[in-house]
């Protein structure tokens, strides 16, 4: 029995449970890797989200303003508006509905010529950018100059598919512009512009080597006028005399008041012929004019042609000279 239990006790096997932690740390780490890699990357992707929601805010934010403040249209490539910002619904008075379908020539002024839409038709369907100074209608039928930007859109075969119009509100210079050459009084140009209207209708007709006439008429007796019935009559008789001259010449003929009660005309591309003809008719229409209970008026014009080598000074003394010889033969004449 003794050596029985000395050999269980010597045989005897014993089991412990031994538990493998570094397999479960390396395990361990593993998932923490992993989830910080996760929540690196979410939290990377929700930065650039947020980058990109905030660049989103900001070019909504962007254009907006555009809309709000930049006077833009687009059409298509008949000119038929498909788009158009708010700012310029706002300038022109027509609300974007009445707008959208319309064709552009909506807001086109009577006073630009139609040379000024060729041109501007043949730049853009050329792939060309148009820029120029446009006259335009309001809905109220009131005006507003703009300095305007064409240029064409394309799709992605580089085919034109219309048109991107940018402007910029010009009114406030154009009238600046129009008091510093206007005679405030008449309405017609004052002495200075005539001066450079001139100069470059010499330079022009050097170049293409055709001739021009000016026409300085003088008020008969005016000093009358304003001695007997007051300047305001007198100004108001210059007045009426500059619209009778206004409605009478052609659109190429140009006039201003060049001093007191004188007023010059420049009439292009016009013979001597021409310049009496056209005189003549300016000073019958003055003559019959009724001058609401003012007296009756009339008005003696000296006449000359540009001669090759003038000046201004050439040009306007030779006038003078035909003027003095109408007043002198009596007035209310025409004298080359």
């Amino acid at each position: 029995k003794n050596k029985q239990e000395i050999l269980n006790k010597w045989i005897t096997l014993k089991y412990e449970e031994k538990v493998d932690y570094s397999l479960i740390i390396k395990i361990m780490l593993i998932s923490s890797l992993i989830i910080i890699i996760f929540m690196y990357w979410n939290r990377k992707l929700f930065k650039a989200r947020n980058k990109l929601d905030q660049a989103n805010k900001e070019n909504e934010k962007h254009l907006n303003v555009i809309n709000r403040h930049i006077l833009i249209s687009n059409s298509d490539t008949n000119g038929v508006i498909t788009e158009v910002s708010d700012a310029l619904c706002k300038l022109t008075g027509y609300k974007k509905d009445e707008l959208l379908g319309r064709n552009h020539n909506i807001f086109r002024h009577k006073d630009m010529e139609d040379s000024i839409f060729k041109d501007m038709w043949l730049t853009i369907k050329n792939k060309k950018m148009w820029k120029g100074e446009l006259k335009s209608l309001k809905k109220d039928g009131s005006y507003y100059w703009a300095d305007v930007i064409i240029s064409p859109t394309y799709d992605n075969n580089d085919i034109i598919i219309g048109y991107n119009s940018i402007r910029h509100d010009i009114t406030d210079k154009k009238r600046i512009e129009k008091l510093s050459i206007t005679d405030k009084l008449t309405g017609v140009f004052n002495r200075s512009k005539l001066d450079d209207i001139l100069n470059n209708e010499i330079k022009r007709t050097d170049r293409n080597e055709y001739s021009f006439g000016v026409a300085l008429l003088d008020i008969d007796n005016f000093k009358k006028v304003n001695d007997t019935h007051g300047h305001l009559v007198g100004d108001k008789v210059l007045i009426l005399i500059s619209n009778i001259l206004k409605r009478n010449i052609r659109k190429i003929d140009l006039i201003g008041r060049w001093g007191g009660e004188e007023f010059l005309i420049i009439c292009p591309q016009t013979d001597k012929d021409g310049l009496i003809t056209f005189a003549e008719t300016l000073r019958k229409k003055i003559e019959v004019y009724d001058f609401e209970g003012y007296g009756n008026q009339s008005a003696s014009f000296g006449l000359t042609v540009f001669k090759k080598g003038d000046e201004i000074e050439n040009i306007i003394l030779r006038a003078d000279t035909a003027l003095y010889k109408a007043k002198k033969n009596g007035r209310n004449r025409v004298e080359l």
